[in-house]
């Protein structure tokens, strides 16, 4: 599938996360952390903002692994990156339900933590790829990438 495709996909899925959220109003939880969302009673009770943090969270996981499949190679960088995104989104949203600050709704802090845990996912296949890649050989290229082995040679008059 291109990846324009799965990119608009990603985007439509946010979208589709806001018309929930207007859909089914502000709603607020108490949970202790953001994995006490799990709790079938929550579930059972806000299934339309379950299905919106879902949507919103495979919305961003596809936004930022795509973003980040536009770059080629540089397989240890991708993966350092995305355990970065995942730790900060995960505390990010863990201060954010832990300390009661309203600076995102309680659906984003849930989404973006939900995203950064998927998020681990391809940065596990980059430390894969980044040591298979340890093993392969680079090759060396000797002399003008440009000049022929009959362009080397000196014309006589």
């Amino acid at each position: 599938m291109k990846k324009e495709y799965l990119f608009s996909t990603g985007v439509v899925l946010i979208l589709l996360a806001y018309g929930i959220d207007f859909v089914s109003g502000p709603v607020s939880f108490a949970t202790k952390s953001q994995f006490g969302f799990f709790a079938s009673e929550v579930i059972s009770q806000y299934p339309l903002s379950t299905l919106g943090i879902f949507a919103r969270s495979v919305g961003l996981f596809l936004i930022i692994w795509l973003s980040l499949t536009f770059i080629d190679r540089y397989f240890f960088q991708k993966f350092t990156g995305l355990i970065i995104i995942a730790i900060l989104s995960n505390l990010y949203s863990l201060q954010q339900i832990a300390t009661g600050m309203r600076i995102t709704t309680t659906q984003w802090s849930l989404s973006i933590a939900y995203a950064g845990l998927l998020l681990l996912i391809p940065a596990f296949v980059y430390l894969i790829q980044g040591l298979i890649s340890l093993t392969q050989p680079t090759p060396i290229i000797h002399g003008n990438i440009n000049s022929s082995p009959d362009n080397n040679e000196e014309v006589d008059e």
